[in-house]
């Protein structure tokens, strides 16, 4: 690793006494080859086949490296059409055949994406996509079949900042600042990790920020502030496909759906889907990019500061203005969940009835704009916010200080000025009952779209909605408006008990309101009909009964608007996906619309945070302060982001409103796996297929924290800084509850499920956490003058030591619970099952005794999980229940870390200062361990049982030692 750092620092008067500037710059270059985004999770990049028995596993083939003893992959010629389901032998040379053969290939799209190349300089075998294993244990681990990656992370940064100031007069005083940001990079191997090298992310992050404000004095004791601000943060990102794999050298993009054979979501679209194996997170063909999306805000306020007596009063007023266009092609590529490479070698079909295996278990963010502009999903997001504020400080006595005061907020609510809101309202859903049994029939019908509401400026661009469609009396697709009676009072107080000032009490209480990010509700608005079709799909339903690997996107029928009754011929029609189903028993001939549609909950509620303090500070030696308190909070209608509102319902004989079980004897199976999309609350869109961004989290959090500082003096300033906590809630990780039964929350989980639900540690808590801080001007040559003192005196140690303690993990097994509900995935956003403890096992000896180094490859103990959950009543084979292992059960490795630096300060002249500085990150090289990798794409905090890499820690939460040299001039 290295990294270099170079800046200026100017400044000084333009007009004496009336007019200032200064001007900085700073610029890093940092390369870091242990960085996320240059490591991979481990890959299976070995052949397999198909074991004799059925019950094991494939067979890895180690004993040979198979890719490369097949030689040269060989060519095949370019589709004359997508999709291509023309054969091997009738499209292929010799030499792919044989590749083929060799490698159990039996379909042509997948031949093609294992002849792609990535040309030289990606860093792979052979400079194929798919490259050919080594058998060398630092690529490859020939036991396991898992190989890994590792690039070089580059980081660019150049940082600007501008400040002026203009003294109009005794009264009047202008201040101006700007700040800018500019931070491109390339991550070879997805913005997380994980992806194949040879699709290249290129990243664009910056900041604009600048701020003009005019200071008044109106009076000796009134002052007044204006102040207008704008900022800007710029997003974009694109992706190169792999060149390789072109029939002849003039082609490009031949890694393009057209070019594989493949059908793309949308014509033209130069992005085959984003392959993600949803077992370790291992990824192809980059992220769901291009997209470019800067936020832009404008804000102006006013604040008055007054002096009264007894009473020193601040009140304001401001008011922001926030837009956010949008264009994201990405969400067209969409994200196809795979079993692994497998996936590509049989025939590409989702038929386990039929004896041909799997290719896939879904597709997520797969959305195809019906815009026609070639810019993908397009939306100008519009947000208008107020605030205003009064507080008082009022010295009751010389010992008693209370500060009061009161904060109103109004949370404005997203609008699209091209009318894109629509949005999906549940209270408007008809009974299951009532629903068409097939899509001719939902095509006719209103009962089939009457779900959707489209927002009051949405005819002005489309025209009027098909019968059954809301039209809401806004334009943020929701009932009512946004609250009015966010009032946040708040109270504190300091309290000096005895004479002399040594101990003070301090407290305080009040009510804070939190905006939700606009990332949170968004995802119900990206993919709304009729400008953007919806194609997500997941396992056992109908469309993803349809899928193959040259056709991933099933066909959907639409409910065409009347300005383009003929949407269903058209590459971009304008309509609503119908709701409809048809239960026969037989999954085949089943029949269901299978929506997956997020949404937004029709009535709105401002997070809110209660917190309270109490504490003492008390200087019990000169110099020395101690500092004890209790902090807490609770907070309720917080964030939770993509809800789950479709989960199976448990069914018994008694109880069974769906007609599948009803007058069956005891033991009959009513809730097997093949039913759950027809157990659910809303028949016609699949178990995980209602995501709600509802505000209905809960947290509590208790703290004890206590400071020791020392005030500086004789050189010397240090603090030492303990906080224990416990940070409890049912949003365990990414403002997510979708835990084992996400309606449940802090509800007993299903039958087996743990008994506080998903209520537990929060996935970012260090439940212990020291920090200390120091500073000392060493004596050396203290008293020294001349040129000697200039050489010896003046040097500095100052560092910061963390030592805390690991993270909660949350352990999920998607194989063996769950599985009566339809919502036990690997992704934390879909809905995922807690692992089941095997007998013997609970939260006290899932960690393998001794140290983390000890094990770095086994860091939980075998045989904990892995086991089935048991069926829930009166449920057939793979109907599991919920896990009955608990949220945030245990914690990852902890963490020690020494940061210095020594320094020197040396006065050559009265007005100019040299600084030499020597800062060391990570000072002792002391590896501090990252979480166990299985999380994969499931999320920080997870951990997979079902994951070849179950319990290995991979890589580190700190880079290794960095030492950072630094001269600098100040005059």
């Amino acid at each position: 690793m290295n990294r270099n750092q170079y800046g200026l620092t100017v400044g000084g008067p333009i007009k004496k006494d009336k007019l200032f500037f200064f001007f900085s710059y700073r610029g890093t270059r940092s390369k870091n080859g242990e960085a996320p985004q240059g490591q991979t999770f481990g890959a299976n990049l070995f052949f397999t086949t198909p074991n004799p028995d059925p019950t094991l596993p494939p067979i890895v083939h180690t004993t040979i490296d198979t890719y490369a003893a097949l030689g040269s992959r060989g060519t095949c010629i370019a589709p004359a059409a997508s999709p291509d389901f023309s054969t091997i032998a009738s499209s292929c040379d010799a030499t792919a055949q044989a590749f083929a053969t060799g490698m159990n290939v039996q379909n042509i799209v997948g031949l093609r994406i294992f002849q792609l190349t990535t040309g030289s300089g990606a860093g792979t075998p052979n400079n194929y996509y798919i490259p050919s294993p080594v058998s060398n244990p630092k690529f490859c681990d020939d036991a396991s079949g898992v190989c890994n990656f590792a690039i070089p992370a580059i980081y660019t940064e150049n940082q600007y900042v501008a400040n002026a100031d203009w003294v109009i007069n005794s009264k009047q005083t202008i201040s101006t600042k700007y700040f800018y940001t500019h931070n491109p990079y390339t991550t070879f191997l997805g913005q997380g990790g994980g992806n194949l090298p040879g699709t290249p992310e290129g990243i664009l992050f910056g900041n604009h920020a600048a701020v003009l404000k005019l200071t008044s004095l109106v009076t000796n004791n009134f002052v007044n502030e204006a102040r207008v601000s704008f900022q800007q943060n710029v997003n974009s990102a694109t992706v190169v496909m792999p060149p390789g794999g072109c029939p002849t050298a003039a082609q490009k993009n031949c890694g393009a759906p057209a070019s594989l054979g493949m059908q793309p979501l949308v014509q033209g679209f130069f992005e085959p889907p984003s392959f993600l194996n949803v077992a370790t997170g291992y990824g192809m063909f980059g992220g769901l990019l291009p997209d470019k999306g800067p936020t832009n805000q404008l804000q102006a306020a006013d604040q008055i500061s007054w002096s009264h007596g007894r009473h020193s009063i601040r009140a304001g007023y401001e008011y922001e203005w926030t837009n956010w266009p949008l264009s994201d092609q990405g969400l067209q590529q969409g994200l196809m969940l795979v079993f692994g490479y497998s996936s590509l070698q049989g025939a590409g079909v989702n038929n386990p009835f039929g004896g041909q295996g799997l290719w896939n278990v879904g597709c997520l963010f797969c959305v195809k704009s019906t815009s026609g502009t070639g810019q993908g999903i397009i939306h100008f997001y519009q947000l208008h916010n107020q605030n205003t504020y009064v507080l008082d400080d009022w010295k009751v006595s010389s010992r008693l200080t209370i500060n009061l005061g009161l904060r109103w907020e109004y949370d404005g609510l997203l609008s699209d000025k091209y009318g894109h809101l629509t949005q999906v309202w549940e209270n408007r859903m008809v009974a299951n009952a009532d629903i068409p049994t097939s899509v001719a029939a939902a095509l006719t019908s209103s009962t089939a779209i009457q779900q959707y509401v489209v927002p009051s400026n949405f005819i002005s661009h489309f025209g009027t909605p098909p019968a059954g469609v809301g039209v809401s009396s806004n334009r943020n697709s929701v009932e009512g408006h946004a609250p009015y009676s966010n009032f946040a009072p708040r109270i504190g107080f300091a309290w000096q008990p005895l004479s002399g000032g040594k101990l003070v009490v301090r407290g305080g209480a009040g009510i804070f309101y939190d905006r939700v990010g606009l990332d949170r509700v968004v995802h119900a608005f990206q993919q709304g009909y009729p400008y953007a079709a919806t194609y997500d799909f997941g396992a056992f339903s109908p469309r993803w009964f349809q899928s193959t690997l040259q056709q991933p996107y099933p066909q959907i029928q639409l409910v065409c608007m009347p300005s383009d009754l003929g949407c269903n011929s058209e590459p971009n029609g304008l309509g609503f996906a119908p709701r409809y189903a048809n239960w026969t028993g037989n999954p085949l001939t089943t029949t269901s619309s299978g929506l997956n549609t997020p949404l937004d909950p029709t009535s709105v509620h401002t997070p809110l945070v209660q917190e309270y303090s109490l504490g003492i500070q008390y200087e019990f030696v000169h110099g020395w302060v101690l500092d004890l308190g209790y902090v807490g909070s609770k907070g309720i209608n917080l964030t939770d982001y993509g809800h789950n509102h479709n989960g199976a319902k448990i069914i018994t004989p008694s109880n069974d409103p769906y007609g599948f079980c009803s007058g069956a004897n005891t033991g009959q199976p009513c809730n097997t796996t093949a039913n759950t999309a027809f157990r659910v609350p809303f028949v016609g869109y699949e178990p995980i297929g209602l995501q709600s961004s509802d505000s209905n989290g809960y947290s509590n959090y208790n703290s004890l924290q206590a400071t020791v500082r020392h005030q500086f003096s004789h050189g010397l300033s240090f603090q030492a800084a303990y906080t224990w906590d416990k940070n409890l809630s049912d949003i365990f990780y990414a403002n997510s509850a979708d835990i084992n039964d996400a309606l449940a929350m802090r509800t007993p989980a299903g039958l087996n499920g743990p008994k506080t639900g998903q209520y537990g540690r929060v996935s970012y808590d260090r439940q212990q956490r020291l920090a200390v801080s120091y500073s000392y001007d060493l004596p050396i040559g203290k008293d020294m003058s001349g040129f000697a003192g200039k050489v010896i005196k003046g040097w500095n140690v100052s560092g910061v030591t963390i030592a805390q303690s690991g993270d909660p993990l949350t352990f999920i097994d998607p194989n063996n619970t769950g599985g009566a509900y339809g919502t036990s995935t690997a992704l934390s956003f879909q809905g995922v099952s807690t692992a089941q403890f095997c007998p013997g096992f609970g939260n006290s000896n899932i960690k393998s005794p001794g140290g983390t180094r000890q094990n770095l490859n086994s860091y939980f103990k075998a045989g904990v999980f892995g086991c089935a959950a048991p069926l829930v009543p009166f449920g057939g084979p793979g109907a599991t229940d919920y896990g009955n292992s608990g949220v945030g059960i245990v914690t990852g490795p902890g963490q020690f870390n020494w940061d210095f630096t020594i320094m020197k300060n040396t006065q050559i002249t009265e007005r100019v200062r040299m600084q030499f500085r020597s800062d060391f990150y990570n000072a002792f090289n002391h590896p501090q361990f990252a979480d166990p990798g299985a999380g994969g794409f499931g999320g920080v905090g997870f951990e997979n049982v079902t994951s070849p890499i179950y319990g290995v820690i991979s890589h580190t939460s700190v880079n290794p030692r960095l030492i950072q040299f630094g001269l600098h001039f100040f005059f």
